[in-house]
């Protein structure tokens, strides 16, 4: 049988389609029709628009309606010789449009060819800037080569030779290399010397001078005898200071035998200047000016040989320690040219404890011969102090003055009367003594932050880490017998005075005896007495280096002892502004103003110049900034997201090659090397520098840990330095770490000489 369907699910079929009906033949008619009537309405409706536009435009352009104004005249004048008129008159006013409209296409071509034109130009000017771009990049910096220390961290570089180099590296070492740039061979470690100090914390260099022993000072028979020690007294070439003052000086020149002299090798330092701990300088006690009448014996050998001669030059510098002792290094390099070898002779001539704290800045002034360094004699203070060549004491200013000096902005002066030293039987403080010292705290960070010399307005600048900036000046000046000059002196000794006292009597019962001699006396005793002198350090606010950004200024009235020259005008400084904390400073003379200014390396990673004259306090810096837009921006986005932006701390340098051609080298923690030219402060030039590779993570130190006494120098931070060791030859260093580089700039300095002298245009 056959399946049955399932009816359940079955949809009902579609009607059929209704079949259209045909149309009969009127309604077909009909339609025709209705089409060709609105096709007629639509072609009657253009018509009679297009007669209205034509009628409008007739009437617009009618001379009557062009010239309204002027039918007013064809009532009462010839109305054909007006209309002649108007026609004329339409004339000329196409014939003007026709013009109007030429000249609008002339001016269009016109300044498309001089759009051209000047597209054209800033294209050649581009391709110069990129040609010269080129050529300074190829005649910048090229590093010679890369050295990295035995034992610690570099602290100090300088170049005795074209072909020697000093590093003093932590703790307490000294590496001297050896490398000819000229060759091809690889340098050599000359000497590696562990000195007998405690750990460094500071270097300074003081002076170079040749010691190169080549003529005698003899004592002519009618001398006497107390000058008989210093008959055959070796003398240095080089002039000093004093002879240099001298006007006239008078020699007897003779010539020495062989036998008479006495001839000493130039690597080995003579038997009382080799260093002790505790010895001073042999030299020191010795004449260092030509008296007169004194003789001077030159070598007969020095001035008959033809040979060059081997020569010494002394390389001295002051080194503070980790337990605050002062030293002055000398470093005796023996050169002979026959054998074109060097001898290198280290030795400390003194010692002195300077401070109970570590010792970490310093910097010697040229102008005034002393060593200046911040110091603590108890423990808890700071005191900037300024030290002799023999780390005698000269002057004295502590560091509470400086902040008041910041805050009131006047001159301060102190009477360098009573000279404070090192108290050991005290309260002793961080690093204090042999039985070891206190826990270190913040208090303990020095508030001075850099000291520069500016040996053009014979001053020393002193930076704060608040942000100020003084100028101290040490002048020798008359004591007065005021009773306040006393009583600035502070305490006076009970025992001078009673003597003094004593002395008034007995003068006053001679005088009572016989008045005549009492005033012979006084009058001759005066006559013979010098006048008292004294020193006094005058200290005086420059400005205060404040963050970029801040606007609103506040008046602060200005010192007229301080800036002389300057009316009683508020000086208008930062509110609200943060000082920022400068890392170095350095002074210059600007090539094009021919005035001395003031370079700042800051630590929120600029570099600002500064003019050293009274209105530095006002003046707008010149910003040195090298960070592109790019990079600005992205610091502007942190700064929004974040709402902090990380600053990058700067060193820099001055390499000043002559008057006309100097450059600003600078040198920030994140490894970039940057050139600029003084009067413009878009870098020339940035290279990353890939250095300090090795460098240890950062780690707590024992000086934040333990006590100060047992501290070590290595910081969080490996220090990043940048140097200038010869400016006419090119010679810079950059330090990173334990790493450091020599850079030959000789090629950039030719460079710029030609630009200057249109070679490079």
């Amino acid at each position: 049988m056959p399946p049955k369907r399932s009816t359940q699910h079955a949809l009902p079929k579609p009607p059929p389609a209704p079949k259209a009906k045909p149309l009969s033949r009127e309604q077909e008619t009909k339609g025709i029709i209705d089409r060709i009537n609105e096709a007629k309405t639509a072609i009657e409706a253009g018509e009679r628009a297009f007669k209205e536009n034509i009628s409008i435009k007739r009437t617009q352009m009618h001379p009557g309606t062009v010239f309204s104004n002027d039918l007013t005249l064809m009532s009462y004048q010839d109305a054909e010789g007006v209309l002649q008129e108007l026609i004329a008159r339409a004339t000329d006013m196409l014939a003007n449009t026709a013009k109007q409209k030429s000249k609008a296409e002339e001016l269009k071509e016109n300044e498309k060819t001089s759009v051209a034109q000047e597209l054209a130009k800033q294209i050649a000017v581009v391709r110069q800037r990129y040609r010269q771009k080129e050529e300074f990049i190829k005649a910048g910096p090229q590093f010679i080569h890369h050295f990295i220390c035995s034992f610690g961290e570099v602290l100090a570089i300088h170049m005795l030779s074209e072909q020697s180099f000093l590093i003093f590296s932590a703790p307490n070492s000294l590496e001297i290399w050896e490398h000819d740039p000229t060759s091809q061979s690889q340098p050599i470690l000359k000497e590696l010397l562990p000195l007998p100090i405690d750990p460094i914390t500071t270097i300074s260099f003081i002076d170079k001078e040749d010691v190169t022993p080549y003529f005698h000072i003899t004592t002519p028979e009618n001398e006497p005898n107390d000058l008989a020690s210093h008959q055959s007294h070796e003398t240095s070439r080089r002039e000093s200071v004093a002879t240099k003052r001298m006007s006239t000086v008078s020699h007897h020149m003779e010539m020495l035998s062989q036998q008479q002299q006495q001839p000493q090798p130039p690597s080995f330092p003579k038997p009382d200047e080799g260093g002790g701990f505790g010895r001073r300088r042999g030299a020191g006690r010795h004449l260092s000016v030509m008296p007169e009448d004194r003789v001077m014996s030159v070598s007969h050998d020095f001035l008959q040989s033809g040979t060059p001669k081997a020569s010494t030059t002394r390389f001295t510098f002051f080194v503070g320690c980790n337990s605050g002792m002062g030293h002055i290094l000398q470093v005796d390099v023996g050169h002979d040219p026959n054998e074109k070898t060097y001898c290198y002779t280290p030795s400390i001539s003194v010692t002195r404890r300077l401070s109970l704290s570590p010792i970490r800045l310093s910097r010697y002034v040229e102008h005034d011969l002393t060593i200046v360094a911040v110091v603590s004699h108890t423990g808890f203070d700071h005191v900037l102090c300024a030290y002799n060549t023999l780390l005698d004491d000269e002057w004295q200013c502590k560091a509470d003055l400086l902040r008041i000096t910041a805050k009131d902005k006047q001159m301060k002066v102190v009477a360098q009367l009573r000279l404070e030293t090192v108290r050991e039987t005290g309260q002793r403080g961080a690093g204090g003594g042999m039985g070891g010292g206190r826990p270190f705290t913040a208090s303990d960070e020095s508030p001075i932050c850099s000291i520069t010399s500016d040996d053009y307005h014979k001053n020393i600048l002193v930076a704060m880490r608040s942000g100020s900036i003084f100028r101290l000046n040490c002048e020798t000046v008359m004591a007065g017998q005021s009773r306040e000059k006393k009583e600035e002196g502070g305490e006076v000794d009970e025992k001078k005075e009673e003597d003094k006292e004593k002395d008034k009597d007995k003068k006053e019962k001679e005088k009572e005896k016989d008045p005549a001699k009492a005033r012979r006396q006084s009058i001759a005793a005066a006559a013979d007495a010098p006048p008292a002198l004294r020193k006094d350090l005058f200290v005086a606010w420059v400005l205060d280096v404040q963050s970029i950004g801040a606007d609103t200024l506040v008046g602060v009235k200005r010192d007229k002892q301080s800036e002389k020259g300057i009316d009683d005008k508020p000086a208008y400084i930062p509110r609200g502004a943060q000082g920022v904390k400068v890392q170095t400073m350095h002074t210059f003379i600007h090539p094009q103003s021919h005035k001395p200014q003031l370079i700042l390396t800051c630590q929120d990673g600029t570099t600002r110049a500064y003019p050293t004259d009274p209105g530095a306090a006002t003046a707008q810096p010149l910003l040195y900034k090298s960070d592109d837009e790019r990079k600005l921006e992205l610091s502007k986005i942190q700064k929004d997201l974040l709402g902090t932006v990380s600053d990058v701390p700067v060193w820099a340098e001055i390499m000043e090659v002559d008057g006309n051609v100097q450059f600003l080298i600078s040198y920030n923690d994140e490894g970039i090397l940057s050139i600029f030219e003084l009067q413009n402060p878009t870098p020339l030039l940035e290279i990353r520098v890939l250095s300090n590779r090795y460098t240890h993570p950062p780690r707590p130190t024992e000086a934040k840990t333990g006590t100060m006494a047992a501290a070590t120098v290595t910081e969080d931070e490996a220090p990043r330095q940048i140097h200038m060791l010869d400016s006419e030859k090119g010679i810079a260093v950059v330090v990173a770490g334990r790493e450091w580089s020599l850079v030959d700039l000789k090629s950039l300095i030719g460079w710029v000489r030609r630009k200057g002298e249109g070679g490079g245009e």
